[in-house]
């Protein structure tokens, strides 16, 4: 049997959300039916946007946003069927001519994949889509890397933090949409309180020279980590304090499963997607954007209640639990997409 070629496409290999979910989905796929390629750009220019458009692949997954939006119209307008599309995120109101771009890309595609029933009926309401338009929800958050177990003496000694030391944590790339810089902010708060508690911020990106002089003039840069290799986090998380998401607009977060199935209690931003990722009250928190104060709050809270985290984290671990159940059939699931696209190509 003739195997499928397929490449996956994204921004970066750096293990973020999308890269961290489509490398255990591969891993998942039959390695006798699927031979399977991860592709980042070397740069944004149009030459290599081209590049990627001409990779030689039976099925083509864009598996982010950034290449959704960059690699997805080159191979719509070349009428190419064979390819798929994660929508993953969400935000704000997008222009009409990005509207328009996305939606002829969604109908060129063989199949659109979204990880969120609010994620789907939203970007299909923008871009003036039928609900009856064949499009597949996948929750992969229940496809995790394998974990690694590490020492809390291990890994407090890697990041150079004290033994007894509180850590909050969050991961993902430094971008202005991730809002990290309310998390320094709030650090700066916590510092008035506690002289044992640090920040762990795993990621990188654009933002991160200005952030890490953001936590030097808030008098914080000795209480914040910054670690540019994702692959920490997956150590770090069962030794967190707290995980703290303070993106304002993204999809669903492995990071927030991860912490969850660790016993970890979870504070995120208000969104739809969050008040299914994790239970509001029972294993975490959910605050409004920008909320500064109600973070700060939340985080004194449970850093001072021990029973209280303990109590959240087990719910969280529960709930985490049922969710692990359904990751066998989301394997199948993605394996069954790769096939229908590779049968158009």
């Amino acid at each position: 049997m003739k195997r499928i070629r397929l490449a996956i496409i994204l921004e970066s290999l750096a293990a973020w959300d999308a890269q961290r979910r489509t490398s255990v989905v591969a891993a998942a796929l039959p390695r006798d039916e699927f031979d399977v390629q991860f592709i980042a750009p070397q740069d944004h220019s149009f030459g290599e946007l081209l590049r990627l458009a001409n990779v030689e692949a039976d099925v083509v997954h864009l598996a982010d946003a950034w290449s959704a939006r960059r690699v997805g119209p080159l191979l719509a307008a070349r009428r190419r069927k064979s390819f798929v599309v994660t929508v993953d995120e969400f935000r704000r109101e997008a222009p009409w001519l990005s509207r328009r771009v996305e939606r002829f890309v969604y109908r060129q595609a063989a199949a659109v994949v979204a990880h969120d029933l609010d994620i789907a009926a939203r970007r299909r309401a923008e871009c003036g889509l039928s609900t009856d338009a064949p499009w597949t929800v996948v929750d992969d958050r229940s496809l995790q890397p394998v974990r690694v177990e590490t020492s809390r003496a291990a890994i407090c000694a890697e990041l150079a933090l004290p033994l007894n030391a509180k850590i909050l944590g969050t991961l993902g790339p430094l971008t202005a949409e991730r809002n990290v810089k309310d998390l320094i902010w709030v650090n700066a708060l916590l510092r008035l309180l506690y002289d044992d508690v640090y920040v762990v911020i795993v990621g990188d990106g654009p933002q991160s020279a200005m952030l890490q002089r953001f936590a030097e003039l808030m008098h914080v840069a000795d209480r914040t980590r910054f670690v540019t290799h994702p692959e920490v986090f997956d150590r770090l998380a069962p030794h967190l304090t707290l995980y703290v998401d303070p993106a304002r607009w993204s999809g669903p977060s492995s990071a927030i499963f991860s912490s969850q199935a660790a016993g970890v209690p979870v504070l995120a931003i208000d969104t739809p997607v969050r008040r299914r990722e994790l239970l509001a009250g029972r294993s975490g928190f959910l605050v409004d954007e920008h909320d500064r104060a109600a973070t700060t709050r939340h985080c004194h809270k449970l850093l001072g209640d021990e029973a209280l985290r303990q109590s959240l984290g087990s719910a969280g671990r529960d709930f985490a639990a049922s969710i692990q159940q359904a990751a066998s059939t989301t394997a199948a699931t993605w394996a069954d997409v790769y096939r229908r696209a590779a049968a158009q190509s």
